[in-house]
This record gives C-alpha cells, structure tokens and sequence, in this order.
C-alpha cells in the first residue's frame, strides 16, 4: 500500500471543506444584500449556512481521522520493521553460533 494516497485523500477532503464554507459564506452574504428583508429568505440563508458548516465539519472529522489511521499505520510499520530486524539478527547470531561450534569441535 502507499501511505501517500492517504495523505492526498486527506488534502482533498480538507479542501472540499475549505470550499463548501467558503461558498456558503459568499452565497449567504449575496442572499443577504438581494433580500435583507425577507424573514424566509433569512431563514433559509441561516438553514444552508448551518447545514454546510456542519458538512465542513463532518469533513474535517473524516480527514481528521484518515490522518490518525496514517500515523498509527506508520507507527505499527516502524514495529513491525524493528521486530522483523530484531528476529533477522537472532536467526544470524543462532547461525553464527552453530557454526562456531562446529568450528570448535572439528
């Protein structure tokens, strides 16, 4: 697997984020010179504004987490990588052993 895949998943969905506020807010604030006096009209600036800032977060909590997963997978590779080399270095010294006493007895 390429960890860098998910560094870019990550990217892209802060990204999305970033946009999907940024257009709520300027839509908002369009809503808000063309009609400032309209009660529904504010109401459903403030209901798309609520809904897509909560988008933004969900978001946010996704690419949060994706990048958690990132660094506990780098962390169990780093393990994983020192007991595969610990293990490597015993196999050896067991060898080297072997053959000293072979070496030894003959």
């Amino acid at each position: 697997y390429n960890i860098s895949d998910y560094f870019l998943l990550a990217d892209e969905v802060e990204t999305l984020s970033s946009i999907v506020t940024l257009s709520s807010i300027n839509l908002s604030h369009s809503i808000f010179e063309s009609v400032a006096n309209s009660s529904l009209t504010f109401s459903s600036t403030v209901s798309f504004f609520t809904i897509s800032f909560l988008i933004s977060i969900f978001l946010q909590i996704i690419a949060d987490s994706f990048i958690l997963k990132i660094s506990v997978l780098s962390v169990l590779s780093i393990i994983l990588q020192i007991y595969n080399h610990s293990s490597l270095s015993y196999i050896i010294s067991n060898q080297i052993y072997k053959n000293l006493s072979r070496f030894l007895i003959s």
